[in-house]
């Protein structure tokens, strides 16, 4: 809240110095697991213009390493922000790479020891623009390098530094010296703010073949609630035809299956009741002959 408190009055200062694009790539090597944390910031005229700060994709087996995706990523950034100049009928004098790791520019660079072959591999597209003189490499100390704030916590005191590398600080009326316009100023800046609003409003896409086709979508959630569903169903319809069979064997196999066989059906429990009946009386009827003839006796 104090940090809010103090820079409620910063703004981004747009300025327009030269027609340079400028890119300050940094990495912070797995800082809190396996992959490594990366950002870039693309200043167009010493303005700020595109920055990204986000994990990366794969795991950096070396701060060299993380050090070289990030300049991948910045320089796929650069690309597109001089594409999107163009169509603005803005020609880019350079581009320059300031990074502040001077293993990744060396690996850039195309020279380097047996070890690092690999890398050397992987930044050979960087490499074939260094040497085309599409892209300048440059070593940018890490005191000066504004995009250490996209990549580690820092003290506030750091934090005030990169913001004035940035071009953030606070506006105050006194500091124009005079009221009039300079048309010639305007016009950069102008043309630095639509530039600006354009990369503002520009969407992530992910780059797909034109020829592939990934079929149906799947959506993994729903598919696992339905596979739960059945694993229930499944287990119910399991559980009555194990009690069906038990119940089956019960009436059908042990004792007394055919009188729970007669009980169960509506004309076999009249005929139980007949039957037991019948039963009685003859044994009454046996009791009083056997009275009878120990009488006569």
């Amino acid at each position: 809240m104090r940090y809010l408190n103090k820079t409620s009055a910063y703004a981004l200062k747009v300025k327009a110095e030269d027609n340079a694009i400028r890119l300050f790539p940094d990495a912070a090597f797995a800082p809190s697991g396996a992959k490594s944390h990366s950002g870039f910031l693309v200043m167009w005229g010493n303005t700020p213009i595109v920055w990204r700060s986000a994990r990366q994709a794969t795991v950096a087996l070396s701060t060299a390493e993380s050090e070289l995706n990030a300049i991948l990523e910045g320089g796929i950034a650069v690309l597109g922000l001089e594409s999107m100049l163009y169509d603005l009928n803005i020609h880019v004098e350079e581009r320059v790479v300031l990074s502040d790791s001077m293993s990744a520019l060396t690996i850039s660079s195309g020279t380097g020891s047996w070890r690092t072959r690999h890398l050397r591999i992987k930044a050979s597209w960087l490499q074939e623009m260094l040497t085309a003189g599409s892209f300048t490499a440059k070593h940018c100390p890490g005191v000066v390098q504004p995009a250490d704030l996209l990549t580690k916590a820092l003290p506030s005191q750091r934090l005030c530094d990169l913001l004035e590398l940035w071009g953030v600080g606070e506006v105050v009326d006194g500091d124009n010296k005079s009221k009039e316009v300079n048309t010639k100023a305007q016009i950069p800046a102008a043309k630095m703010l639509v530039a600006m609003l354009c990369c503002v409003m520009f969407l992530g896409t992910e780059a797909r073949d034109l020829n592939d086709n990934p079929g149906p979508q799947i959506d993994y959630d729903m598919m696992g609630i339905l596979v739960i569903l059945l694993v229930v169903l499944g287990g119910l319809i399991v559980y009555e035809a194990v009690k069906w069979v038990c119940l089956e064997f019960y009436r059908e196999w042990t004792p007394g299956a055919s009188r729970r066989k007669l009980r169960r059906s509506p004309s076999g429990a009249s005929k139980e009741s007949d039957i037991y009946l019948l039963f009685d009386t003859r044994k009454q009827g046996k009791c009083q002959f056997a009275r009878a003839a120990m009488v006569a006796y």
